[in-house]
């Protein structure tokens, strides 16, 4: 009789085991081939994000309709707004996070106030019409702000991850994939949200990496000169923790996800000071003034869309997909460079980058190859009735086309940090020359404050 009921609480745990999870109770533990599996899926989505998102319900229709949209982006990047990229997935970790009324977060749930929301390109600011603003997109241009950010446009990277998470096939044919979805073993959303975010993270240091090969002679693509030290990182051992409990679902209608709360969230403002964000952080988080600042420095990942946020597309560090400590130094720095990979120009044609040893760095300066002066200016988004929002923009002056003719003749060619390589292929009509009026072709406009031109 005992063994008889020693078998039966064995067939009662393997059942529990191996049931589908239940919201509002703790994750089940993940196992190395879970985890392995499904970082190789979230690795593939990082990978080719237009692929992932047209595998889910409607994603093809949205990528359509984004294509269609008035924007200055061109192809396949007019849908950067929705496309589960690595930011994307970032963003959605921690937006996870942000604490309900109820001090609820990290629970796989977000609120949908918001989402969807498609604002114009074109700003509706108009000083003699302060209605102007409320007549265009169907009237979601707030009146002042906005002072608290939101999910939108989450609802895609959460389509996508909900299809890893209950699709045990989602992926391409040569992937491995499960027996049993990770919903059916008895993970919670919760977790693979957070799972997601950290391979993300780790996949932007690695991008880092591969452009600061030590083994090759410098510069790389990452490094500012011949002199310069390896600019890899290693990124300290990540651990992931499981046993998050998901929310119950609360939304209806269109809503009506199972990552969808009605729940209010406590948001961050996207116009506070420092002194605002350190506040938020300690209240929400408990974090201390240098664990926000670290936790700030993400941002070298990603960058706003106007179509998402009403602000300008505009870039913290050039390289959205790449983790580095750019975004500290554009902070702190009075003088930087002009980030541009050197392989479009013609006078690299070739020349192999990933190499190495690079005739001309990614790091462009002044006509002399010195780190150019850069200052902050304050841009007006013109699209709420208050002239906002707002936001700060790092800028620099011209590349005067008349200096570089003088350090042509004098020197007979330019140092590798020379804006002259591009002023040149301006000059000639080379496809690789910057656009937004980098280059300057007479000395009194070079100067002018009014042409400060944005660095990233």
């Amino acid at each position: 009789g005992f063994s008889i009921m020693i078998f039966l609480l064995l067939v009662s745990l393997a059942a529990l085991v191996a049931a589908d999870y239940q919201p509002g109770e703790p994750g089940g533990r993940w196992s190395e081939d879970d985890l392995l599996k499904t970082k190789a899926k979230l690795r593939w989505i990082m990978q080719y994000p237009y692929d992932a998102l047209q595998l889910v319900e409607g994603g093809k229709e949205i990528f359509e309709f984004y294509q269609t949209q008035d924007h200055h982006l061109t192809g396949k990047r007019r849908a950067a707004g929705i496309i589960p990229n690595q930011a994307k997935i970032v963003r959605l970790t921690f937006h996870d996070c942000l604490l309900e009324d109820g001090g609820a977060g990290c629970n796989g749930c977000m609120n949908f106030e918001g989402m969807g929301n498609l604002f114009s390109l074109a700003p509706c600011y108009k000083a003699n019409n302060p209605d102007a603003c409320s007549e265009v997109d169907g009237g979601i241009h707030p009146e002042v702000g906005p002072f608290k950010t939101d999910n939108n446009n989450l609802l895609w990277v959460a389509k996508v991850l909900e299809a890893v998470y209950k699709d045990p096939n989602f992926g391409p044919d040569y992937m491995q994939h499960f027996d049993k979805s990770l919903f059916e073993s008895g993970k919670s959303r919760a977790d693979l949200w957070a799972f997601a975010g950290l391979v993300a993270v780790q996949r932007g240091a690695e991008n880092n990496n591969r452009e600061c090969d030590a083994s090759k002679p410098a510069p790389c693509l990452g490094q500012i000169d011949k002199d310069s030290p390896s600019c890899a990182a290693d990124l300290p051992l990540l651990k992931f923790k499981s046993g998050r409990s998901d929310c119950v679902p609360s939304c209806t209608g269109e809503d009506d996800f199972p990552f969808c709360t009605s729940a209010h969230e406590v948001h961050p403002n996207q116009h506070a000071n420092g002194e605002d964000t350190v506040s938020f952080f300690k209240e929400s988080f408990d974090l201390t003034p240098r664990e926000t600042v670290a936790l700030m420095g993400v941002h070298t990942l990603g960058h706003p869309m106007e179509f998402n946020s009403m602000f300008h597309a505009y870039p913290w560090t050039t390289r959205s997909e790449v983790l580095n400590n750019f975004y500290y130094i554009n902070l702190v720095n009075t003088t930087s460079y002009r980030i541009i990979n050197p392989k479009r120009l013609t006078s690299m044609k070739g020349v192999n980058v990933k190499k190495c040893n690079l005739p001309v760095s990614s790091f462009i300066g002044d006509e002399d190859g010195n780190a150019k002066r850069v200052v902050y200016k304050v841009r007006s988004e013109r699209r709420t009735a208050s002239n906002g929002p707002f936001n700060w923009q790092i800028f620099t002056s011209r590349c005067s086309v008349e200096k570089c003719k003088e350090i042509q003749a004098r020197d007979g060619g330019y140092s590798p940090n020379s804006c002259c390589h591009y002023a040149d292929e301006c000059v000639n009509g080379g496809s690789a020359c910057p656009k937004r009026n980098f280059i300057c072709y007479k000395d009194e406009d070079c100067e002018s404050t009014r042409l400060l031109q944005k660095i990233n």
